[in-house]
């Protein structure tokens, strides 16, 4: 499977284009500025950027805005990495920066999302004419994703986790299936399962709910649809489905267009076509089997709220489409692999990867700029085992002539 729901947008302050600056440049260049204050214990910041989701952001625009919220709060001259993210269905973008002076000192962050970090948001609001955050209500897609490493086995918190997201999704989302269902609560770390077939819950037309993790595994104990308040059972959900099937229809139309312009750009890859699919607001999920044959394609769009079969947009994307446009004519599939793309149908993408988990010191706001996060130590999607890294590129190194050896 493949899934890119990280872009990196900008680098400010390094020696080097982003396109040009690879892992250990960046991991260097932080490490350089921390070594500079090695007893300070909070030297990194990293801040989230939230836009409405009726509003467009182009690469332009998070460099523009990036580099105003730096200088804004105060770092101007830090060296920062820009990602934009694609976990939500709201347009967002992420800045990652070095609390460390040239000179040693340390940036304090007291009070910083109250003051310095609100001051810069209302400025970049007005100038760029956004949807101010203070006309906003608390939105619903601020709902967290289950975390399967730190919830506790403890049926009441399992539960609660669940249902949380499940009351978004249902709300939110059209979905005209179980698969489809399970593709955006695969985001959520959570999914639906009917049962296998021939199994007593399925018999039985039951439905399960499951904390997972990275693999797809369930991680805590199952929770019985009927369980839960407001009833998100199988016979409720095929209510939902039917409403949804009419729903998604005008949107169907959009997301087609949205996603030709895309293959207009040519995109040699299936990864290349998921990358910039993300950048269109969609996000594709494809489904493959153990020998890495593909048999289904889903996708997610974010800003109509619309999870789609492939196939029912059309031949052309869903898995044969896709295959035969990437990979050549597709093979067919051997009876025995029939089944396993019925019971695969079913499992829940891997959610993409997301930054760091963040110590949150201070309380989530409705702040469409605010400081989310607090301290980055260290950096687990930068920070990686430690090579020999030179921090000036070589085309600024002086030329060194090899001296010959004596025979």
């Amino acid at each position: 499977m493949f899934h890119h729901a990280l872009r990196l947008h900008y680098a400010g302050n390094f020696l080097k284009e982003k396109d040009r600056l690879t892992f250990y440049e960046k991991k260097a260049r932080f490490e350089k500025m921390n070594a500079l204050h090695p007893t300070s214990k909070v030297n990194m910041l990293h801040v989230s950027i939230n836009f409405h989701p009726s509003e467009t952001i182009s690469e332009d625009l998070i460099k523009s805005i990036s580099e105003k919220y730096m200088q804004g709060i105060g770092l101007p001259e830090q060296p920062f990495l820009v990602y934009q993210h694609f976990d939500a269905a709201h347009p967002h973008f992420h800045i990652v920066t070095n609390l460390i002076r040239p000179d040693g000192t340390r940036f304090r962050t007291n009070n910083l999302g109250r003051n310095q970090s609100r001051k810069a948001a209302d400025a970049l609001e007005k100038e760029y004419n956004l949807v101010k955050a203070k006309e906003q209500k608390r939105l619903a897609f601020e709902v967290k994703a289950v975390d399967p490493k730190k919830i506790r086995s403890a049926k009441v918190e399992v539960k609660k986790s669940i249902q949380e997201v499940l009351r978004y999704v249902l709300k939110e989302y059209k979905v005209a299936s179980i698969p489809e269902l399970n593709a955006i609560l695969a985001q959520y770390n959570v999914q639906a399962d009917p049962g296998k077939m021939g199994s007593r819950v399925n018999t039985h037309k039951g439905l399960l709910y499951k904390v997972i993790g990275e693999d797809g595994r369930a991680t805590t104990v199952p929770i019985k649809a009927s369980a839960f308040p407001f009833k998100p059972t199988l016979i409720n959900l095929e209510i939902k489905f039917a409403k949804d099937k009419e729903l998604k229809k005008d949107s169907l139309r959009g997301i087609k267009t949205r996603i030709d312009w895309t293959l207009r750009g040519q995109p040699e890859t299936l990864e290349q076509l998921q990358a910039d699919l993300l950048k269109e607001g969609i996000q594709l999920i494809i489904y493959q089997n153990t020998q890495g044959r593909i048999y289904g394609a889903t996708y997610i769009d974010y800003k109509s709220k619309t999870v789609v079969k492939g196939s029912d947009l059309g031949h052309d994307y869903g898995a044969k489409g896709l295959t035969t446009r990437f990979n050549g004519v597709p093979q067919e599939l051997h009876p025995s692999e029939a089944i396993d793309r019925l019971e695969q149908m079913d499992k829940p993408a891997r959610r993409p990867p997301k930054l760091p988990t963040l110590e949150v010191k201070q309380k989530r706001s409705p702040d469409k700029l605010q400081l989310e996060g607090h301290i980055l130590q260290p950096l687990t999607d930068l920070l990686r085992p430690e090579e020999v890294y030179n921090a000036l590129p070589m085309e600024l190194r002086p030329y060194k002539k090899k001296k010959r050896k004596k025979r």
